[in-house]
This record gives structure tokens, C-alpha cells and sequence, in this order.
């Protein structure tokens, strides 16, 4: 079951139905009506079908999913809003409805100032208390919703401070999924981007290289497109290898190499360039050629479930030791992501993207294995309070101080942190990948999840491939996207 969304009728005389493809015509709705989605089926017409609800309107029954679009209803339009007529001869009334007195008639592209919007509930359509120049010695009255032009996505993006670059970028975006909506916040309000990004290259850190005995990276970042010497691709492609961090303890299993390997890591402190790059969201969101980016998902809400599977956790969690049953609880490692996550209302793939990359290696590691020396039969899943100078002693300390004597006590536990920490948080909610890695308070850096500048990167895709890498699966997402004061016009570079 799909967490509750939402989205806006999208022509006039749709039909409600009291089931998808044949059921009962309850009644037909018009444009600009915010509807609440409470579930979703495919038809026997192969067509997705939304469960849909309005209580203020009293609506409940099932649309067609083309039927609806993102954006603000006529109910959210903010009186100011400037909207001109969408065709010739638009009738401006003297009350609300398609009954009431024509007052004057207004050519085509004539522009209306929205001063109040009302619901007529006879004809079933918004309307719009508008001003306009004089006709006839008439600057006011009432026009239909529909007969205003407000699909103007480009200005709406404006409305809410995208500008330059972000306008274009997530209008490509728009074409390619037009039930998405973004969202726009400013993560540091009164600081610049530069102040922002100082900040956070105070402390963030990057993989300076690693070595396992047959061979050594040394400055390797995939995320450039930069490729590994022949003699250690193989050995590191069981591996994330833009953020090493899922490598954090010194070992994993490569079996690709029928082997296990010792893995020594190098962390230092990330140059402000990179820093600077991986803050920019507009990096990470169209490629090249015009598609969407693999990390776009790192700006996707994390409350939003829909589309979400336990067969999606197993995918993400494939190669791992986290795959398949655990050992002697009952359930599966997959099974026991989804249902806790589920259960808190979180996406499901973005918790599983966080223990791949905390723990991805395929033999598991200190924190999860439950062997270590003094801490038998505990385990840490997201490496809650595994930092200080031993990390591995220090997360292990605060799984006996949890109670996380299970496998599957410590999978709901760490979700119950995530959730009250992170996700829902009353005191700094993190609710996307983002905001987990870059988030500030007063100015300055506060409260990260983790310090790896590329960890929203590498987890983000990791979310995808639990969407079996198809975009679309998440027909109506929210994406919220940061935007600083002060952004440079071009989207910072690595070089």
C-alpha cells in the first residue's frame, strides 16, 4: 500500500468511478481539483487507476491516472497571481456559475489579476474573482478556472525561487515526468552558497585510495568517469566505488576474486572544489544526453512510499550479506526492511540504500556479524555511534545499550532512528538523502548522517535500482530540492 499523495484533475468531465475501468459513473469532475491518491491498480485496460478522495468536496471513487497532473490546484493559487485568457471570447460573469449574468467578454491573452477563488458546486468548477483592464467600463468579475491559462509550469517554478539553470533543468524534467512535483527550499536561509559550502568542507572527507594487497587506487573517483587499472577493476566491481564508505570497517568479501580481502581505506579532508560540486543539485539532475540522472533520487521524499516493494529491498541489497533469510529469526532480511519501514511510514529503498552503503560487503563486517570479541550476539545496521577512535567498539557499545541483541531488533531499531532522528525529526527533519548529508543550522554544518561527500551520490542510485531502475515507477513523486542564496549562474564543476 501506497502512503498518501496527491494530485490535481486534469481536463472537464472526467469520470469517477466506483471501480477502475467499468465500475459505476459516480460523477464527473472538472479541472484544478486537489485530489488525495489512497491506492493504485492497473485495469484490465492495462491503464494505472488511482483511488481518490476529497473530503471537503465529497468526493471518493477511481480516476484514470492521465487524468491528473502535479502542480497547484485552483484552490492554492494565491490572490496576486497574474493568468491571461487561454482562448477568445471568455465570458466574465457576475457571480459564480455558468448561469449567472455575463458581464463583458475578454479577447484572447488578456490579462486577469486573481483576487479570490470560489467552488461552484452546480457547475462543478472553480472560479476565479478576476480584475482586468476596462471593457466596456468592466475591470472585474468572475471567470472559470479553465478559461485562464495557469498551466505555466516554468512561471510556477519561478514562483517558488527556481531560477536560471534550475528552470530549464527541471523543465526537461517536467517533460519526461509530468506527475512529479519539486519542491524549492533554502537549506541555509541568509547565507550564501559559498558561506554554505565553506562550512561543509570543514567537515566532509573523501577516499584518498585504498589497497587490498595485489594492488592500490590512489585518488580514484568513478563519479568523473576516471576508470581503474585493469588489474584491480575486477577486483573492486563487487564495490561501490564512488563512496568507499560502505568499506568503512577495512574488510570485505570480493568474490569476484574468490576471496576475501583486507582493505585499507584512506580518508582526508574533501577539496572545497568537490565539495562545492556534490552541494550543487543541479549536477544531479538531467545526463548529457537529455535523461535523468541516476542520483536524481537523492531529493526524493523520503515519507513518500509509493511504488516501493519488498522484492525492490532485495534488489538493493543483492551481493550482500544482508540477502536472503536471517539466519535462525524467522524472516528475511528484505522482508523485515520493508515491513519496518513500511510500518513508519519511510521509503523502504532508501533505508536498504543506507545499509548497502554502510555495510555492503558480501562476507558483512565487525558491526554485523555479531562475532566480535566482548560484544557477541550484537549488531549495528547503520552504524549508529560506531565514530570516535574506534568506531567499531563504539557502535557496538551503544547496540548493547539499545538492547540490539538480534538481527532484527537492530534493523526496527536503527529505522526507529532514522525515523525519529532523520526522517520526522520536530527538531531538524532530514526526510531526503540530501538533507541526511547536507543540512545546516545557523550558518553552519549540523547534524550529517555521515562525513563521505559522495554518499547522497552512491546511495541515490542505489535507491533506483530498487525502482528497477525505471524512473516512472514513481508516478507521483516529490522531490525537494535545495536552493541557496547566491548560487553561481553555472552549476559549480570539479575542475
Amino acid at each position: 500500500m501506497a502512503s498518501e499523495r496527491s494530485a490535481v484533475t486534469d481536463g472537464t468531465g472526467i469520470q469517477l468511478r466506483s471501480e477502475a475501468v467499468n465500475g459505476d459513473i459516480i460523477r464527473t469532475l472538472n479541472p484544478g481539483i486537489r485530489l488525495t491518491i489512497t491506492d493504485e491498480l492497473t485495469g484490465r485496460d492495462g491503464m494505472k487507476w488511482y483511488r481518490v478522495s476529497s473530503n471537503s468536496l465529497s468526493i471518493n471513487g477511481f480516476l484514470r491516472s492521465d487524468f491528473l497532473r502535479s502542480g497547484r490546484s485552483a484552490s492554492e493559487i494565491p490572490p496576486g497571481s497574474k493568468f491571461k485568457t487561454a482562448f477568445d471570447e471568455v465570458k466574465i460573469m457576475k457571480l459564480p456559475g455558468d448561469r449567472e449574468e455575463t458581464v463583458c467578454v475578454l479577447p484572447f491573452d488578456t490579462e486577469c489579476t486573481v483576487r479570490s477563488t470560489s467552488y461552484e458546486r452546480e457547475s462543478g468548477y472553480y472560479w476565479f474573482d478576476v480584475s482586468f483592464s476596462p471593457v466596456n467600463s468592466v475591470s472585474s468579475g468572475y471567470v472559470r478556472y479553465d478559461y485562464l491559462n495557469t498551466d505555466d509550469f516554468e512561471n510556477d517554478l519561478k514562483n517558488q525561487g527556481f531560477s536560471g539553470s534550475y528552470t530549464e533543468l527541471l523543465a526537461a524534467l517536467h517533460e519526461l515526468y509530468p506527475m512529479w512535483t519539486f519542491k524549492s527550499y533554502d537549506p541555509a536561509p541568509g547565507y550564501s552558497f559559498d558561506h554554505c559550502v565553506d562550512e561543509q568542507t570543514k567537515v566532509s572527507v573523501i577516499s584518498a585510495g585504498m589497497s587490498n594487497g595485489t594492488a592500490s587506487l590512489t585518488g580514484f573517483d568513478s563519479s568523473k568517469g576516471e576508470k581503474a587499472p585493469e588489474d584491480v577493476e575486477t577486483t573492486l566491481n563487487s564495490c561501490s566505488i564512488e563512496d568507499f564508505s560502505l568499506l568503512n570497517t577495512g574488510e570485505a568479501s570480493l568474490t569476484d576474486i574468490g576471496e576475501e580481502a583486507e582493505l585499507t581505506e584512506n580518508w582526508v579532508s574533501a577539496p572545497r572544489q568537490k565539495v562545492a560540486y556534490y552541494m550543487d543539485p543541479r549536477n544531479f539532475m538531467l545526463n548529457s544526453d537529455g535523461t535523468l540522472h541516476q542520483s536524481f533520487f537523492m531529493f526524493l521524499s523520503g515519507t513518500d512510499t509509493e511504488g516501493s516493494s519488498e522484492a525492490g529491498v532485495k534488489k538493493i541489497l543483492s551481493g550482500t550479506s544482508m540477502t536472503g533469510d536471517i539466519p535462525g529469526e524467522g524472516s528475511t532480511y528484505s522482508a523485515a526492511v520493508y515491513n519496518s519501514s513500511i510500518s513508519r511510514s519511510i521509503n523502504p529503498y532508501l533505508v536498504a540504500a543506507r545499509m548497502r552503503q554502510e555495510h555492503g560487503g558480501a562476507s558483512g563486517d565487525a558491526l554485523i556479524n555479531g562475532t566480535y570479541s566482548g560484544y557477541e550476539g550484537y549488531y549495528n545496521y547503520f552504524n549508529i555511534g560506531a565514530n570516535g577512535s574506534d568506531p567499531v567498539v563504539n557502535g557496538l557499545i551503544r547496540a548493547k545499550k539499545e538492547g540490539w541483541d538480534s538481527r532484527t531488533k537492530s534493523i526496527n531499531g536503527g529505522i526507529d532512528h532514522l525515523s525519529d532522528e532523520y526522517f520526522y525529526s520536530s527538531l531538524h527533519k532530514q526526510d531526503t538523502l540530501y538533507k541526511q548529508r547536507f543540512f545546516f543550522k545557523d550558518g553552519a554544518a549540523y547534524h550529517a548522517y555521515m562525513t563521505s561527500v559522495y554518499a547522497p551520490v552512491s546511495e541515490a542510485k542505489n535507491v533506483l535500482k530498487g525502482y528497477e531502475d525505471e524512473p516512472a515507477a514513481v508516478s507521483v513523486g516529490v522531490f525537494q530540492i535545495p536552493v541557496y542564496s547566491n548560487m553561481p549562474e553555472k552549476p559549480a564543476s570539479l575542475n
